[in-house]
């Protein structure tokens, strides 16, 4: 495969190259900062400069948290000791450059650790293993205490190394070569590796490379021009130093395992070196070695230190010494009521004088006479410290939602931590229902209906809400005749601990950034708890606390998000949460956006309005609010073809042994006038042992897309195949068929009917019509040497698994023009059916982010054959004749194996069609798990595991029956 059209190097480095090749570093560009003095409040380290080797112009860089240099107690604890690399491609950079300075301040502080960064030579003027050399000399440094905060601070015995980029290589490549000292090191003991997009390289291209060519941040150009500077004069990137698969990685690795050293390997899959960290773990999880792996979507190369935000800054707060805030107050404008008077009329009312606390009412123009409203208690967001029922933002929200709900807002002014933290916002929210219920106000006794109540909150208000629904479901005598019908949660801001892929995702962007909503928890939570508190973590305890009175009341629960925010991962499980416990609860969540989106753009207000308005109503349907053509990504045509805009990357094969992957894999054509190929997958085992004789088991793959996109070399279609071959030890051949609306059903079935054709020939010999097939020849010798033809089964996901299906009951008609070939198996992974009435978990994940029913319907529409509906048997099985199909299978005694999660809009329809399967006689399997979403393990290989275990199950039983 040809790479993709490449930046130049002069592009990229031309104001770094000089004439006599030797290479500029511009301080405009490589700026640095001088160390942090202890007069410097800004920075939550100190730091200092000590030299390491003054004939190297090496040196060290030392950062130790504020609090420890202010504890004279001589029996304190000491530090964590962490050695950190920096970055920079072993050609520019330094512990000065400001994202590895404040990266460094900041492990200090929050980590409790004395961080130890090292300034080593840099290439091309001193090539590897220099910076190597350097960091080992570091380590003795530090061993040998030659400086007093060494002595004073660090605990020796809890070493770690740590390095971003460049410095990721270094240090693994130092902690191979201290494997070996390690008894000369002492008293210093290395505990552990963590490699930040660690840089490393090789001569054959990986898919991320490819598919982040150009990228913006580090280029394909860039990676090689600073392997050329730095490795060894005369070697290239097959160099040990640069591709640390050579030769099936060191044999120090087994030293690694044997010491117990524990290795983290973090990266994203918006770093051309993606791929690269992910062999890396999988080389180590072989050789045994204690690794862990924290792979997250999106971002960047230098993501994880390429911007230092100061929450305080961020937030336009200061701290004072008392541990209040003052909050700058041209930053947080409030506006006096009936602002918005075209939409609703407002007022404000005192709550409790005592602790200047009030209320801001809403009530729309023009009630109609004799009727009455029912009310919203709201909670309005600002992470508990900010913020007011008066900030423009809500008023107009709130008056917004008076009017368009047809409602009266109780907006509470509650007091603000950290001058009154957690639970004071509950009790606040909590004693203005005792107001309502008392109707202390003319438009409440007037308009208001207090036994119809819901609470609400976004944001902040979002937890608040939910936290005193918790408190008010025990209250329900002590509440009436006031009378809560459920609960709105907007954006709810959730925490823990443990971060979540959303949070790593996200945790640097603008809007919302990560360590602004640590500073927000800090600020809240009651003196002496963490993120792990149940204020801020509902899933602490398996969440058990108070759901049950919720669920006993009927009480309709709403959670609106969007996976744009960095909340958006711990709300899905807040709601997954709720529905496990029985709770009657309802999702809209949306793709996009950002945290906030609700109060600050109208048009997604009045989508939150019709939600909310819907679930008001136990008997309405849920309103879909994802529009499936932007969902999709795709444009129709006048001539009734659609433009896919949907930019998947595609993977190429992997057809050398040579390679350093354990899975091989070739492209063949099907059928040349339909322009359809299979991708065949073999574990590399098989043929780099041919003693073994063997055969292997043939699974035939059919890709998922709705019939409409994707293909069989999209990128998360591609490993999985090279996944199941790997783990299943089976030829995986993988149908590229025809895609609707082009080629509507059943198109593709019949494309799958073609591919076992194909396999048969390709063993045997004969040639099948239509099919391109060159019998016994070196293309295709794979399957000739190494596929049972006894041994085949039928897999596909979503859209495959119905292919898979309908693809079974056509080879029923043909199983002896297919002989020698032999399907003993029909795996249907998240298999994509549909029916005109729809189902629980459809409705309940009507605007699910991986499957909304909007799309659903629409790649029907676009995939069934012209003129007819989803109660056709290509969408519904068990619709019409369904009899029929499901004789043809069980005659066919094909075991079946049916697996989705009850995370996914089809699991109520699937869990139905085993049903009806076992009925009727056939040998069919269902295995539906908790949680996940439609298609989870494609998106995310690290849950394969337990589908693995299933699957090999299914097959070894299969096998032997």
């Amino acid at each position: 495969m040809t790479e993709p059209n490449q930046r130049t190097i002069e592009e990229v480095f031309g104001k770094f190259i000089n004439s006599d090749g030797t290479i500029s570093r511009p301080t405009d560009i490589f700026p640095t900062i001088p160390p942090s003095t202890i007069t410097d409040s800004s920075s939550p380290s100190l730091s200092k400069d000590i030299p390491l080797n003054v004939e190297k112009s090496t040196s060290i860089r030392l950062f130790l948290p504020k609090h420890s240099s202010s504890d004279d107690d001589h029996h304190q604890k000491k530090l964590h000791t962490i050695i950190y690399i920096h970055g920079g491609g072993f050609v520019f950079a330094s512990v000065g450059h400001p994202p590895f300075h404040h990266f460094c301040s900041n492990a200090a502080s929050q980590l409790a650790a004395l961080v130890v960064s090292v300034e080593y030579r840099l290439a091309p003027e001193h090539r590897l293993p220099a910076a190597y050399d350097d960091v080992l000399e570091a380590l003795e440094w530090v061993r040998d205490g030659k400086d007093e905060w060494i002595t004073k601070y660090a605990d020796l015995s809890s070493c770690v190394i740590m390095g971003d980029s460049a410095g990721a290589n270094i240090v693994y490549n130092v902690g191979l070569r201290a494997i070996v000292h390690v008894d000369d090191l002492k008293p210093l003991i290395i505990k552990g590796l963590i490699l930040v997009q660690p840089y490393f390289s090789g001569l054959d291209r990986t898919g991320s490379e490819l598919r982040l060519v150009n990228d913006p941040v580090l280029p394909l150009v860039a990676n090689d021009f600073c392997w050329g500077l730095a490795l060894p004069v005369g070697e290239n990137r097959g160099h040990e130093y640069c591709d640390p698969f050579k030769d099936d990685g060191s044999g120090l690795l087994d030293r690694v395992r044997d010491l117990g050293w524990r290795v983290w390997v973090v990266s994203c899959d918006g770093d051309p070196l993606y791929d690269r960290s992910v062999e890396l773990v999988k080389l180590m999880e072989k050789r045994g070695v204690n690794v862990k792996a924290m792979f997250c979507e999106g971002g960047e190369h230098g993501m994880f230190n390429s911007t230092i935000i100061d929450p305080y800054k961020f937030l336009h707060i200061i701290p004072n010494s008392n541990g209040s805030i003052i909050r700058i107050k041209e930053y947080f404008p409030t506006t006096p009521p009936n602002s918005s008077i075209s939409l609703s009329f407002s007022k404000d009312v005192p709550l409790n004088p005592n602790k200047n606390t009030w209320i801001r009412v809403y009530l729309p123009h023009k009630p109609e006479p004799d009727t009455t409203l029912p009310i919203v208690v709201y909670a309005h967001g600002g992470g508990f410290i900010l913020l007011s029922t008066a900030t423009p933002n809500f008023d107009y929200f709130l008056s917004n939602t008076a009017k368009n709900l047809g409602v009266i807002v109780v907006s509470i002014e509650y007091r603000l931590a950290p001058e009154h933290r957690l639970p004071t916002a509950y009790e606040d929210v909590l004693e203005a229902l005792h107001w309502v219920r008392g109707k202390n106000d003319t438009w409440i006794k007037k308009f208001g209906d207090i036994s119809r109540c819901i609470i609400m909150g976004e944001s902040a208000g979002g937890n608040i809400a939910y936290n005193v629904g918790l408190i008010a479901s025990k209250l329900v005598s002590e509440l009436r005749p006031l009378i809560i019908n459920g609960l709105v949660l907007i954006q709810p801001f959730f925490g823990g601990v443990t971060r979540t892929r959303s949070e790593l995702r996200f945790g640097n962007t603008g809007g919302l950034p990560l360590v602004v909503t640590d500073l927000m928890w800090n600020l809240s939570l009651p003196i002496g708890t963490n993120r792990d508190y149940p204020y801020c973590n509902p899933l602490i305890l398996d969440g058990s606390h108070g759901l049950d009175y919720i669920k006993e009341l009927g009480w309709r629960v709403a959670i609106a998000g969007c996976n744009g925010d960095l909340l958006f991962d711990k709300q899905v499980e807040v709601f997954k949460l709720l529905e496990k416990g029985g709770v009657n609860v309802f999702g809209n969540f949306s793709k996009g956006d950002y945290h906030g989106v609700f109060v600050t753009e109208m048009d997604k207000a009045q989508k939150l309005f019709e939600f909310v308005r819907t679930n008001e109503d136990p008997n309405s349907t849920p309103l879909c609010t994802v529009d499936p053509y932007q969902y999709l990504q795709i444009k129709q045509n006048p001539d009734l073809t659609i433009t896919r805009f949907l930019d998947i990357p595609s993977k190429p094969v992997t057809p050398d042994p040579k390679t350093s992957s354990n899975v091989l894999s070739r492209d063949f054509s099907l059928n040349t006038i339909h322009n359809t190929y299979v991708r065949v997958f073999i574990p590399k085992i098989a043929i780099s042992e041919p003693s073994s004789k063997c055969k292997l088991p043939i699974i035939v793959y059919y890709h998922g897309g709705g019939f409409v996109i994707l293909h069989a070399d999209s990128f998360f279609n591609h490993d999985f195949c090279e996944a199941i071959a790997s783990h299943m030890l089976a030829i995986v051949v993988s149908v590229d068929y025809r895609l609707a609306p082009e080629y509507r059903l059943p198109a593709a079935y019949e494309d799958g009917v073609d591919a076992l054709h194909w396999i048969r020939a390709s063993c045997v010999g004969n040639k099948h019509e239509n099919v391109d097939v060159i019998s016994h020849s070196t293309d295709d010798e794979w399957l000739y040497k190494y596929g049972d033809l006894s041994k085949c089964f039928l897999m596909g996901t979503s859209a495959g698994g119905n292919i898979a299906y309908n693809v079974a009951i056509r080879a029923y008609n043909m199983l002896h023009e297919l002989k020698p070939l032999t399907i003993k198996g029909l795996i249907l992974h998240h298999p994509y059916f549909g029916g005109l009435n729809r189902t629980g978990s459809e409705l309940r994940l009507i605007n699910d982010p991986y499957l909304p029913l909007s799309g659903n319907d629409l790649l029907w529409e676009l995939s069934l054959p012209k003129g007819v509906g989803r109660d056709h048997e290509y969408c519904d099985p068990l619709s019409g004749d369904e009899s029929s199909q499901i004789q043809i299978i069980k005659e066919m005694n094909i075991p079946m194996l049916v697996t989705d999660c009850n995370g996914d809009p089809l699991v109520d329809r699937l869990i139905g069609f085993v049903k009806v399967l076992e009925e009727n006689g056939v040998n069919v399997k269902g295995h539906f798990t908790e949680g996940g979403y439609h298609g989870m393990e494609l998106m995310d290989l690290k849950q394969c595991d337990e589908l693995f275990v299933v699957l090999q199950n299914f097959l070894n039983g299969c096998l032997k029956s």
